[in-house]
């Protein structure tokens, strides 16, 4: 059977992101660890994002979806924050006063089958900010049923970009926790759509 599965970003979501150009914002996230360095970048984990300026508070989310080969897949959400969310979670500034210059949308694109089935996989997978003083901010849903993030943050676009976007093909299949061989896979892309 052919399954051909796609979970992109809505655009009710996109026009919140479109709000936050060359707005100051900051950044939290409900930390669930300590923060570490990973190649000179600065390293989290957490479960929301939430980014506020003087008019706006929206909260990102992974909210998986079952799709119809029974797979839950990334489904990358923003919306308004809501009073119960804000309360509810103990949130770490990450970044504070900084205008967000560009954002893009990263999305994984993979086919690949095996005897019985094949798949063609288009799933945003991420986000990436470009603020002011050459700081830049990496989200990425990981493959997870909790809906968790990773979070890179770097004032060198360039050495991020080399360590998510840039990634190896084998390095987007394990991040996908893949078992087959590369062998079997068509297609592995890994690329970037710029919203503003």
């Amino acid at each position: 059977m052919g399954y051909k599965i796609e979970s992109l970003i809505s655009p009710e979501s996109i026009m919140c992101l479109q709000k936050l150009r060359n707005s100051i914002c900051t950044l939290w996230i409900d930390d669930l660890g300590d923060t570490k360095l990973i190649n000179g970048n600065q390293y989290t984990m957490g479960l929301i994002l939430r980014v506020t300026n003087k008019s706006t508070d929206y909260m990102i989310k992974d909210k998986p979806e079952i799709k119809e080969d029974g797979e839950e897949t990334t489904n990358l959400k923003v919306f308004q924050s809501n009073t119960k969310d804000i309360k509810d979670n103990i949130w770490v500034n990450l970044l504070e006063s900084k205008s967000i210059k560009s954002l893009y949308i990263i999305t994984d694109h993979l086919i690949w089958s095996n005897m019985e089935n094949s798949w063609d996989l288009k799933v945003d997978i991420g986000l990436k900010l470009i603020f002011d003083e050459n700081y830049s901010l990496i989200l990425m849903a990981k493959h997870s049923s909790v809906g968790l993030f990773e979070i890179w943050i770097s004032n060198n676009l360039n050495k991020l970009d080399k360590t998510i976007i840039q990634a190896s093909n084998n390095e987007v299949l394990e991040f996908w926790g893949v078992e087959p061989s590369i062998e079997n896979f068509n297609t592995v892309k890994r690329i970037e759509k710029k919203i503003f």
